[in-house]
């Protein structure tokens, strides 16, 4: 996986930054792949003249969560990964600037597209992570690929204060509890925290996979739409809206840090006893 890092010009004269997770696989989540998106989200933090992050993916998935691969090549680094994916998700959770994840594959590598996107007004050229000031110009668009967010995948896409999800493909779960991986409390405390009651037992205690619109039914997500279209053009909306506003940072960050001040403290500080035995038994699954 590759991380890309748009900049792209909205009203007002700021800027929002459209970070794609590259590439046609899974997504995975490792240490390398976790210092890959933090690596993009300093380059969107120095930069104070971005004022909303959008994420989204290329290929079939958003995210499908850790990488199991990596947890069978390394027994001795289990807890390390979910340290430093709890550290991202409390990252994301609490970043200076409002975040929207679109859970829809926005992009396709070498795709061409016949029409240009003047709602986002850029186009990814390569799979290197790379910062370019956007112009308007073809943007390749996917138009026959889902954006699947399933266990850490979903739990990143829950740390954005925004969600949206087309209704045609892709779906949005937690299965923890099928491949018999408890969540720790920080895991918990961010699920709970994003979650209505009622979604929050059925998502953790039946695996339930919701589509765009059960998602958005169940408050999984803030907006299914209908096609890929569609949902780009919300969250970019979206996104342009609250960018043209250019809250305060310090301000955004102080907000956030009170209202999700129990799932932070969970999320790096709490206990993690018997994880590392957790992960080595779901990976042999």
């Amino acid at each position: 996986m590759a991380v890309v890092v748009k900049k792209i010009p909205v009203n007002g004269g700021r800027f929002l930054a459209l970070l794609i997770l590259a590439g046609d696989d899974q997504h995975r989540l490792n240490p390398d792949t976790i210092a890959e998106i933090n690596n993009a989200l300093d380059e969107v933090e120095t930069d104070k003249s971005m004022s909303a992050l959008v994420t989204t993916n290329e290929g079939k998935f958003y995210s499908n969560g850790l990488d199991f691969d990596f947890l069978r090549a390394n027994p001795d680094k289990h807890t390390h990964l979910i340290v430093v994916f709890q550290k991202l998700l409390q990252r994301i959770l609490c970043f200076p600037i409002p975040t929207i994840a679109a859970v829809c594959s926005l992009f396709q590598h070498n795709r061409k597209c016949t029409r240009t996107l003047k709602a986002t007004r850029a186009c990814v050229p390569t799979l290197q992570r790379n910062r370019l000031d956007a112009q308007p110009q073809q943007m390749p668009l996917l138009g026959d690929s889902s954006g699947h967010a399933a266990a850490g995948g979903c739990m990143i896409a829950l740390a954005h204060d925004f969600r949206y999800m087309r209704s045609d493909r892709g779906f949005i779960m937690l299965n923890e509890v099928e491949i018999k991986l408890p969540f720790t409390p920080g895991m918990n405390a961010i699920i709970k925290s994003k979650l209505p009651v009622h979604t929050y037992h059925e998502a953790v205690l039946t695996a339930h996979r919701y589509v765009g619109k059960t998602a958005a039914v169940a408050g999984v997500v803030h907006m299914a739409c209908s096609d890929i279209d569609s949902t780009r053009d919300a969250a970019m909306n979206k996104a342009s809206e609250l960018a043209s506003k250019n809250y305060d940072r310090g301000v955004y960050k102080a907000l956030k840090d009170e209202m999700f001040k129990v799932e932070v403290q969970e999320l790096l500080h709490g206990k993690l006893d018997g994880v590392a035995e957790s992960l080595a038994r779901a990976s042999k699954l």
